[in-house]
């Protein structure tokens, strides 16, 4: 769901700048707004929602990880997808690989 969050808010970003001649740096750093901002709460959420599993008892830390891997793991998934069937949408699964790299 995190990724599903980040590459809706991306590539609904590029779509639009393409078509309406957007700032793209002003209008990403909005998306990038509500994306950090759902993908804090989400998985929250979702810890609560599962309060008796072995997930919702997983450390924090280890969770935080784990959810950081997975969401890598997609994204270079992604990343693959695109450079084969849609190169010009690129930038949506490289923009979520970048920070987890740094």
């Amino acid at each position: 769901m995190v990724r599903s969050f980040h590459y809706a808010a991306q590539r609904s970003l590029i779509l639009r700048a393409d078509r309406q001649n957007m700032d793209l740096d002003y209008s990403r750093h909005w998306a990038d707004l509500w994306y950090f901002y759902v993908s804090g709460v989400f998985p929250h959420a979702y810890r609560r929602t599962v309060a008796d599993s072995q997930v919702a008892r997983m450390d924090p830390t280890d969770f935080a990880t784990l959810l950081e891997m997975l969401i890598l793991e997609k994204a270079a998934h992604e990343l693959g997808y695109e450079l084969k069937h849609r190169p010009d949408s690129l930038m949506a699964p490289a923009h979520g690989i970048e920070p987890i790299l740094r």
